[in-house]
């Protein structure tokens, strides 16, 4: 987004984790639900329910762009921000600490084994996010962006 922003780029794919400026505009293509996973040695995972209190005693691995200006809002006040779902995936089976992570990539056939699926009963934030497209406001759709758009979406089926 912040590439978009500054005109270093037409059109960017990202997660929406926090308000964006009023000058881009997003426009949704698919979300996702995250889910609470732990490592099974991990200290939480004899919690099938953990509490927020429980959470807060360990680190939490969060999601943040790769630039670092826009995060997901962290849970336990001892956390770390990582830029990949997958590293943070790889993080927690090596029981750094405990993360949301997408439903998908948690139930993935290479980690499926080795991960704890907690409940998120007492998780009040909302769980889904949003995957879109960002663009200038002021900046028209052209044909090649009709285009990326169109093809985008057929890769999601909307």
């Amino acid at each position: 987004a912040l590439w978009v922003d500054e005109g270093r780029a037409d059109v960017g794919m990202m997660f929406y984790l926090n308000e964006l400026p009023s000058r881009l505009e997003f426009t949704l293509i698919n979300d996702f639900k995250q889910t609470l996973v732990v490592a099974k040695e991990h200290p939480l995972a004899m919690y099938p329910i953990p509490t927020i209190e429980q959470l807060n005693q360990y680190r939490q691995l969060v999601i943040r762009d790769r630039i670092g200006n826009r995060s997901e809002t962290p849970i336990s006040s001892r956390h770390w921000h990582i830029d990949s779902y997958y590293h943070i995936t790889a993080l927690v089976l090596r029981n750094i600490g405990w993360a949301l992570i997408p439903e998908h990539v948690a139930r993935a056939e290479w980690y499926i084994d080795d991960l704890v699926e907690l409940s998120t009963d007492n998780i009040f934030d909302s769980l889904w996010v949003e995957m879109g497209i960002v663009k200038r406001r002021d900046k028209a759709k052209g044909p090649v962006m009709v285009w990326i758009y169109q093809q985008i979406r057929a890769l999601f089926d909307l």
